[in-house]
């Protein structure tokens, strides 16, 4: 299973979309009142109420603040949609209604022959649909943000004592050995290794590691460190060595994990 394809990958691509709104908003309020251009990926009431400001230049600072103070809950939904469900609720709500403004406009512009909006139409229904796929994942990608277990199969693998990042365990083990992909993408950020929801240890690009874990039936997990993918397989009950590759990949708006088995 791919990265992308985890509740807790979907989730946290729906948080960094929140994120890169809020950005590009932020950058527009300032292109579209000095340079007379914008971004798309971003609110569209602020771009309204910047150049509202054309008619009036002394209006210029109150529609840059008023624009500001609309976009701010973005932010606000991006910080606490971690580990609070709701806050991506309300992203989409928000997003929704400034997506009304949007489309009273482009029936105007449509209706006049201008099709200058459609490319501004396609990026909003991919935000929307974003959103929307981070809503329906919200409960399970935050109950693991919380670290609650994902499944009734994430029992607590620490049943003896952690050691330098290996776990031992009372009943039978073996030997995980985890291969990170030396690449560019996401090289400045760590991948977790975990076990059943316990975190084994850490992997810098390039890095081999090698971790004691139950000879039963469990659940390899890698997550970047900063949250943003991760990846879920599992493992089943066995007594040999196992060894597994991590390939970070490039996705459109958040890097992706993949688990490769190595022979």
């Amino acid at each position: 299973m791919k990265a992308s394809a985890s509740p807790f990958g979907k989730y946290n691509n729906s948080r960094l979309s929140i994120l890169l709104l809020f950005i590009f908003s932020v950058i527009n309020i300032f292109t579209i009142s000095t340079l007379g251009t914008y971004f798309l990926f971003s609110a569209y009431l602020p771009q309204v109420l910047i150049s509202l400001a054309y008619l009036d230049p002394s209006l210029t600072p109150v529609m840059v603040i008023l624009s500001i103070l609309y976009i701010l809950p973005y932010l606000l939904c991006y910080i606490f949609s971690k580990k609070k469900a709701g806050w991506m609720v309300a992203a989409l709500v928000l997003f929704s209604v400034d997506s009304l403004f949007f489309l009273i406009d482009l029936f105007a512009y449509l209706a006049a022959g201008d099709l200058s909006f459609i490319i501004d139409l396609i990026f909003r229904i991919y935000v929307l649909a974003s959103l929307i796929i981070g809503v329906v994942n919200r409960k399970q990608a935050v109950s693991v943000a919380n670290g609650v277990q994902e499944n009734a199969a994430n029992e607590n693998v620490n049943q003896g004592s952690e050691t330098e990042g290996n776990v031992d365990f009372y009943d039978t083990t073996r030997q995980l050995t985890v291969h990170r992909k030396k690449k560019f993408v996401g090289c400045a950020v760590a991948i977790l290794v975990y076990a059943n929801g316990k975190e084994l240890g850490k992997l810098k690009s390039g890095q081999t590691e090698t971790f004691t874990v139950p000879a039963r039936t469990f659940h390899l997990r890698v997550a970047f460190s900063n949250g943003l993918s991760d990846n879920s397989i599992e493992i089943a009950a066995g007594e040999s060595p196992i060894a597994y590759e991590v390939v970070p990949k490039m996705g459109f708006t958040a890097n992706v994990l993949e688990l490769n088995p190595l022979q």
